[in-house]
């Protein structure tokens, strides 16, 4: 997933990266669905499709992410991101999530070291303060998705991903000064219209009552 993306991200902006990297939450309620017996409600389905309609919008038919291996790039890169949700689900059943933190990142680190040494160079000063960053970051990012689809179904958590396209957005905007287009303006409020509503459904469900 990392490999991928990190190919995806050196050709295309950001927002496209993550517009195609939206198919993700429908990948994860049909792993759910298949993998997990998971049952997702009507309003789920259509928050996830609504979703997808915004990012068809947002991305345009024809656009390069489609037809450029950086675009095919990212969308591998949600297909194994749905599976590690969904395995992350199915582990937690039997392993801590300490166990599962370790053992992901002990993979992550060995992985892409024995991918990174034919083209290895050496990291320069300047640069280690944002290996360090990206460390932390990405550590606490892992931890908190691990807990989320610890403690929550897939199916529901997934819809929490269209909220990233808020934060592609303004970080295009903020560090690179690239405004949004009125299609990817129209096609995130669509995603975002459609993610508050499963939420809303989501908070307006009956808790279950534990009894002593």
């Amino acid at each position: 997933m990392l490999v991928l993306l990190t190919l995806g991200y050196r050709e295309l902006p950001l927002a496209n990266a993550y517009t195609l990297y939206f198919i993700a939450p429908l990948l994860i309620t049909l792993l759910a669905w298949r993998v997990l017996g998971e049952k997702v409600s009507h309003v789920q389905w259509k928050g996830i499709l609504g979703g997808l309609v915004g990012v068809v919008i947002a991305l345009r038919p024809g656009a390069d992410g489609f037809s450029n291996w950086a675009g095919v790039a990212i969308l591998g890169a949600a297909l194994c991101y749905a599976g590690l949700a969904v395995l992350t689900r199915l582990g937690s059943r039997t392993d801590s999530k300490e166990s599962l933190m370790f053992w992901m990142a002990l993979m992550m680190a060995a992985v892409p070291s024995l991918l990174a040494l034919p083209d290895w160079a050496p990291v320069r000063s300047e640069h280690l303060w944002l290996l360090i960053a990206l460390a932390v970051v990405g550590f606490l990012a892992q931890l908190a998705i691990t807990e989320a689809f610890r403690y929550g179904q897939a199916s529901v958590v997934a819809p929490f991903e269209y909220t990233a396209l808020a934060w592609g957005l303004g970080v295009d905007w903020f560090v690179w000064n690239v405004s949004p287009g009125i299609h990817t303006l129209l096609g995130g409020t669509i995603i975002l219209a459609f993610g508050i509503n499963v939420l809303r459904h989501e908070m307006s469900r009956p808790k279950p009552v534990c009894l002593k």
